[in-house]
């Protein structure tokens, strides 16, 4: 058992001070569903917005569910500011900087914060990643009529087919650093032409250095019916889509977010979510305004929900009457 418990694992999570209790979700399903198999080294690479107050949050959460395993945070640099960024925050090329703020680490899994794990990812880690820059599974977009109407021209269609989301990647870091990769990533960055800036720039610097890994260790949310183009188009095969079906390793809650509608498959996050200590703010968070300020048009003379703050709790009451949670302050 000792043996087996000694498989060291690299994991990197990005996110900035919106989504770290999410992450401590994606965290939690890693942790739990790896107990006795292997153990991880998590990098969390931050924005310096993501307070000390929580940053303890998340390392007493590992602490407490996996002490096997260890928490490091590493703040963002400032290699991408000049980066075109579209829609996108700066946040999105977080990952991008892992090669330069992981200088002693070679390979990485990373995982973006809406995710969940339903299995160790000690298979993943341990692909041979010689000849690779990345490994990642192909994206819906590979569809014909996906191509055509997101890229607009912006990617050579010899992309389509092998284009991998990067939501999950395996990361070759020393390969990268050797070949002088992220020096290029931070020069092509600042060009205005692709539709997904950090992912498009990921498959194109990358083309023929990706390793395809299967759909199951990135799959989307989507339903059956969404997932029949791409199978028509030869994107999965139906035998890659049962598989991923019934035996997901890793969850990607996109586009929609369970915690905030009702998606497929939410029952699984919302089943890691109650192991962690922001649980009650979700589900605040969940139905309202929403959902109970739906109520209060109907009723609006009364006022819908009321707080009472006691000490270091906070108590959410429904018409003033009805508790709904008990929350510490010092979350908030």
């Amino acid at each position: 058992m000792d043996k087996i418990i000694s498989k060291k694992v690299n994991v990197a999570f990005c996110f900035d001070e919106n989504m770290w209790m999410h992450a401590g979700v994606a965290i939690t399903s890693l942790l739990l569903n790896s107990k006795g198999l292997c153990r991880y080294d998590i990098y969390c690479v931050i924005s310096s917005a993501v307070s000390l107050p929580f940053r303890r949050e998340l390392a007493e959460l590992v602490k407490t569910q996996d002490p096997a395993s260890t928490l490091n945070f590493v703040e963002a640099n400032r290699d991408f500011d000049a980066s075109y960024r579209s829609r996108y925050t700066i946040g999105t090329y977080y990952r991008m900087m892992l090669p330069r703020l992981l200088l002693n680490v070679d390979k990485v899994i990373y995982l973006d914060a809406d995710m969940i794990c339903c299995g160790p990812l000690s298979e993943i880690y341990e692909h041979d990643m010689t000849d690779y820059y990345i490994g990642g599974a192909p994206d819906i977009i590979n569809t014909k009529s996906y191509w055509k109407k997101l890229q607009k021209g912006r990617l050579e269609s010899s992309l389509r087919g092998g284009y991998v989301n990067a939501g999950f990647l395996l990361m070759n870091l020393k390969l990268i650093r050797e070949s002088g990769l992220y020096e290029k990533w931070i020069e092509i960055s600042k060009e205005k032409r692709y539709s997904y800036p950090d992912q498009d720039l990921f498959n194109v610097t990358c083309k023929d250095k990706i390793l395809r890994m299967p759909l199951r260790y990135n799959f989307a949310v989507w339903t059956r019916k969404e997932y029949e183009e791409p199978i028509a188009d030869g994107v999965f095969s139906i035998e890659e889509y049962e598989e991923a079906v019934q035996n997901p390793l890793i969850l990607h809650y996109v586009p929609a977010k369970p915690w905030g509608v009702k998606v497929n498959m939410d029952a699984l996050w919302w089943l890691y979510a109650r192991k962690t200590p922001f649980y009650e703010y979700f589900m605040l968070d969940f139905i309202t305004p929403k959902r109970v300020l739906k109520i209060g048009k109907l009723f609006s003379f009364i006022k819908v929900i009321t707080v009472k703050v006691v000490g270091k709790n906070a108590r959410y009451y429904l018409f003033g009457i009805i508790p709904l949670f008990r929350v510490k302050t010092v979350r908030i």
